[in-house]
């Protein structure tokens, strides 16, 4: 039903769980705003956080991690055309060595995609979206 539904994605999405102490962090948490643990950033995938993190300047954008291979195929496009980015930062003077984001996608997208992921009950999905073929 639309209640169950509903019911689900807010579980899913806004629960707090325990990562470090009970009830401290949720999936919308991870994904969209960020965290520190042990010294180190966990989570903080959207492009939006990306930026209004960085027009604060708690944000150190340390550079860009060319992929090999996407999929099966080369870098299809120039890097102004690029959706999907691996990069390393800082936030708030913690780094994060290696983290992938979308870019440009609206976070609605995102949370579709990831709600997909979930329920399909793999750790790892492998996705085609457009030209991109990524594990998700």
């Amino acid at each position: 039903s639309r209640e169950t539904l509903k019911r689900l994605l807010n579980d899913l999405w806004f629960k707090l769980y325990r990562r470090e102490v009970r009830d401290d962090s949720s999936g919308f948490e991870h994904v969209f705003v960020g965290e520190v643990r042990d010294g180190g950033v966990i989570g903080m995938h959207s492009w939006l956080q990306i930026y209004n993190e960085e027009q604060k300047g708690d944000f150190d954008y340390m550079g860009y991690i060319k992929p090999k291979r996407r999929g099966n195929n080369a870098l299809v496009h120039d890097m102004e055309e690029e959706r999907l980015q691996t990069i390393q930062f800082k936030w708030r003077g913690s780094l994060k060595p290696i983290s992938t984001s979308f870019i440009g996608t609206s976070p609605e997208f995102e949370m579709a995609l990831y709600t997909l992921c979930f329920l399909c009950g793999d750790e790892e999905n492998l996705i085609e979206a457009g030209s991109y073929r990524v594990v998700v």
